[in-house]
């Protein structure tokens, strides 16, 4: 028997076998792989680019979710300092809501703001001090007396924006998400299909 060059497909038989496989009762287990596929991918990035206990912060901070058949991803920080996008973008940083930013000391309290901290002087607010070589537009500090002397130390320096930072992008692009999409999609799609329609 001679070898041809043909190929013949009934695409209604086709998407018939398709159909009673009930994909769409599928789809919502498919969301969940992929939710989770693509938070563990924006995790780990966050770890392995930016590394230490920040990066770790980074880590924590990834969201997800699924609304129908959409799953989506994002970080915490949209809702606020959006942080997450500076160190992934770079710049400068400058206060929201007020004059100047309260940036941590080496002696500030670990992952506490100027504003949440329980200030030790007897009206609860912190000591200002200036920079008298700086001029009234010059450095200021927040600080608090310690010990049995009451020394005051500075716990923040108060700036009106910080140096620009570089970039240090962390975050996976668009096409590493498609791609961890579509890879999880096939096998799940690989699972289901019978191997012939």
């Amino acid at each position: 028997m001679a070898f041809r060059i043909y190929f013949s497909v009934d695409v209604a038989k086709m998407l018939n076998d398709l159909q009673q496989l009930r994909l769409d009762d599928k789809i919502a287990d498919m969301a969940k792989t992929v939710r989770v596929s693509l938070h563990d991918a924006a995790e780990s990035s966050a770890r392995r680019h930016i590394g230490g206990t920040f990066g770790d912060d980074l880590a924590r901070g990834v969201r997800s979710q699924i609304d129908g058949n959409v799953v989506t991803i994002d970080h915490k920080s949209n809702d606020d300092t959006h942080i997450a996008e500076h160190v992934h973008s770079g710049g400068v940083i400058r206060p929201r809501n007020r004059k100047y930013l309260a940036i941590p000391t080496k002696d500030a309290p670990r992952g506490e703001w100027a504003s949440d901290h329980n200030w030790a002087t007897p009206n609860g607010k912190p000591v200002v001090i200036r920079d008298p070589k700086a001029g009234l537009n010059g450095r200021a500090y927040l600080a608090e007396p310690r010990g049995k002397r009451g020394k005051l130390k500075f716990l923040y320096t108060l700036v009106r924006q910080t140096k620009p930072q570089r970039p240090r992008p962390w975050w996976p692009t668009d096409q590493e998400f498609e791609v961890l999409t579509a890879r999880e999609l096939e096998w799940h799609l690989n699972k289901l299909l019978p191997n012939e329609l």
